[in-house]
């Protein structure tokens, strides 16, 4: 495990799902994210300053803090890199998932067979094209 999994992804991923709804304004610095997440204070400060220092989340800085007080946003690449926001490769790859599974809960062998094939073409030959053609739609992710 590096301090990316262990504490900077947990930090990102609860940041994204605390500043998502409609009503949510900002964090105030890094107490609630520790109390959250049960993780000492000094980790929630690393995390924050890795966070921004990368372009994952907006705040504003306080004098000579290294990390931002009170965080407004996670940035598109915070939300892709949390799961939170599609990549045209994830895109993809869940269209294949469900190629996958109506091969998998088709009845008719034919059926059965055309999806099988769909899945391999989409997830091989064809994953280029299918990726562009996402990678356009979703604003260039």
């Amino acid at each position: 495990m590096t301090s990316w999994t262990e504490r900077d992804l947990p930090v990102l991923q609860w940041l994204a799902q605390r500043l998502d709804p409609i009503d949510a304004y900002d964090v105030s610095g890094p107490e609630p994210i520790a109390d959250a997440l049960g993780i000492p204070l000094d980790s929630a400060k690393a995390a924050l300053r890795n966070l921004a220092r990368d372009g994952l989340i907006r705040g504003i800085p306080v004098g000579e803090l290294p990390y931002p007080i009170r965080i407004s946003e996670v940035t598109p690449d915070g939300l892709r890199a949390a799961g939170a926001w599609p990549s045209p490769d994830s895109v993809v790859d869940a269209l294949v998932r469900e190629l996958h599974a109506r091969a998998d809960t088709a009845s008719d062998p034919e059926e059965k067979t055309r999806w099988q094939r769909m899945a391999e073409q989409v997830g091989g030959t064809a994953r280029e094209i299918f990726v562009g053609v996402v990678t356009a739609q979703i604003g260039g992710a």
